[in-house]
């Protein structure tokens, strides 16, 4: 029996979102996919720790039962514990599958677009589920997919890139938080919710704790525009409400266990009031196109501080404002959706003051550490400032611009309310889809960026010359300030030795503290003796980061270095 063509359109239907985040997920991130297989966005630095971390996660099945967590060919030979940075596991899982088939650099960039194209359909069924308008929930996936916030962090931050789970958790909780007040049947969405919390917490501490902080307020908001006295009268509901926080936090407990089993050995130092005033974004950043925008980035450079653009590229988007803006100032027209959106604008708003740090800024800048620190005395306090002194850890956390994700997701909500109220005054459906593919256009042409830098993943010279010798001993790389960027741990996968340095983005080890401050001055007696300690075979030494090497070069032979050899612009030396 043939199926009726009806059928067969529904099945066409069903699938448009789906093609339509793949499709534009290629095209936002073009060329990308030409390059796949050995390019990267961004410039040597935090996307080559990933590309590293990437490939230390392929053999840890092999490794087992050692802990994945323990690298002890890096920091040697103390070795070093991963949960020194993030660990964005589900981003390395994602991966993995295009990882072992076409390789390691195009297993990341897969879950690169990964996080693409399911931070945009997360937002869609959420904001489907939310007004019941494909259409207006499309709309909603690509201001949330596509915002210039995640081509900011596209150029190495993998883990800050990994926002999908984050639309799916809030679904989740929202559905859970109706079934408790509706006295129905709650349990696949408070797991849900719990899983996708723990999705959150695998991929990024900041998010994980920006997630709780929100959730706070988007269980308060719920009591007051989500429910009706019948069911704030009712203990149950409250016990729900607790047994739910209960569980969410044993979940995002066992997501910061690695953390803070390191933090209880070595605390991480809280950030200061500068350093936060310094991070923090002011208000017109969330007005400010991209400077990587593809018509208007000459202008907005000319015009505007943008040092700090990829942690501040905060553009919220005209469009989406106007749509926002509007489902707001109707919603006393649409009485079955009025309370929702007022319960979206409240947690817009406690993410956008959140966002914006400690200390209100008004334009972008100060951009050096010294100026902003008089943000802390003369810049307004905010929210934000109470939470550092009130919440355990709050302080460790620098950028709180981070919270602009969360901004964006609450804007996508409204703006799907605001666009399903615009395509609703439209008279016929052909006439909406044509509307709503117009409104798309333009969301996409105020977040198209212009190209992207893009970096070949390869290793230097030295690597290769060094992988070809075989005689056992680490690898130390000088100046010493070289040893813990990104790069360098990429390139001991190349090398295969023992690397010293390591890469202490969220606090440094015991060792590193330890040896740092005397390594930092080498050529001098003290850091060559360290060199035995440390099991030091080769000395590279980058000529080019010395300005008077020549007198470098001399020390270094009155230390009783010997020379190995010279690749590029890099030296090696061995002890005798």
């Amino acid at each position: 029996m043939g199926h009726s063509p009806g059928r067969a359109w529904k099945r066409v239907r069903k699938l448009t979102p789906w093609l339509y985040f793949a499709i534009l997920t290629i095209f936002m991130t073009w060329p990308l996919v030409q390059h796949a297989g050995d390019h990267v966005f961004g410039n040597l630095g935090d996307s080559f720790y990933f590309l590293w971390l990437v490939r230390w996660w392929e053999g840890a099945i092999q490794r087992l039962p050692a802990s994945p967590l323990a690298v002890p060919g890096l920091n040697y030979p103390e070795g070093w514990n991963l949960a020194y940075n993030e660990i964005p596991l589900t981003q390395v899982v994602q991966a993995l599958p295009a990882s072992a088939l076409f390789g390691t650099t195009a297993g990341y960039n897969f879950s690169v677009w990964m996080s693409f194209f399911l931070s945009g359909m997360g937002t869609y069924l959420f904001v489907r589920r939310l007004t019941r308008s494909s259409p207006a929930a499309l709309l909603a996936g690509t201001i949330f997919a596509f915002a210039p916030y995640r081509y900011g962090h596209l150029m190495g931050h993998f883990n800050l890139i990994g926002t999908q789970w984050i639309p799916f958790y809030f679904l989740a909780l929202h559905e859970a938080l109706e079934k408790f007040a509706q006295k129905k049947p709650f349990g696949r969405w408070l797991a849900g919710s719990a899983v996708f919390l723990g999705f959150i917490g695998l991929t990024s501490q900041y998010y994980l704790y920006m997630a709780l902080v929100l959730t706070a307020a988007f269980v308060a908001g719920f009591l007051v525009w989500g429910t009706g006295p019948e069911a704030r009268k009712r203990a149950s509901f409250y016990l729900q409400i607790a047994g739910a926080g209960a569980l969410l936090a044993a979940v995002a407990f066992i997501c910061a266990l690695p953390y803070l089993s390191l933090s209880s050995q070595a605390p991480i130092p809280p950030h200061s009031a500068a350093e936060m005033a310094f991070w923090s974004p002011s208000i017109a950043e969330f007005f400010i196109p991209s400077p990587f925008h593809f018509l208007l980035r000459g202008w907005v450079s000319r015009h505007f501080d943008r040092l700090l653009w990829v942690e501040n590229n905060l553009y919220l988007g005209l469009l989406p404002l106007a749509l926002a803006v509007l489902a707001f100032a109707a919603r006393k027209r649409i009485p079955e959706d009025r309370k929702k959106i007022a319960f979206f604008a409240f947690l817009f708003l406690c993410a956008f003051i959140l966002a914006l740090g400690t200390r209100l800024k008004i334009v972008p800048g100060p951009t050096n550490p010294a100026a902003a620190a008089s943000l802390t005395v003369k810049g307004v306090p905010l929210p934000g400032s109470l939470l550092v002194r009130i919440l355990p850890f709050y302080d460790r956390m620098r950028v709180f611009s981070r919270y602009g994700i969360f901004v964006i997701l609450f804007l996508a909500v409204l703006a799907g309310y605001g666009a399903r109220r615009v395509l609703s005054r439209v008279g016929s459906n052909k006439a909406a889809a044509a509307l709503a593919a117009i409104l798309a256009l333009f969301i996409v042409f105020e977040f198209k960026q212009a190209r992207l830098p893009l970096i070949k993943v390869e290793g230097r010279p030295v690597d290769h010359w060094l992988a070809e010798h075989h005689e056992p001993g680490a690898v130390i790389q000088f100046p010493a300030a070289e040893m813990v960027k990104p790069e360098q741990v990429f390139y001991a996968t190349i090398h295969k030795k023992p690397f010293v340095g390591a890469f202490f983005a969220a606090f440094p080890s015991p060792q590193w503290s330890r040896v740092f401050p005397v390594l930092k001055r080498f050529p001098n007696r003290a850091s060559v003796a360290l060199f035995k300690e440390l099991k030091v075979r080769y000395v590279l030494v980058d000529s080019t980061l010395y300005p008077d090497f020549g007198r470098v070069q001399a020390e270094i032979g009155r230390l009783g270095l010997s020379f190995f050899t010279r690749a590029g612009n890099i030296f090696v030396y061995t002890p005798r």
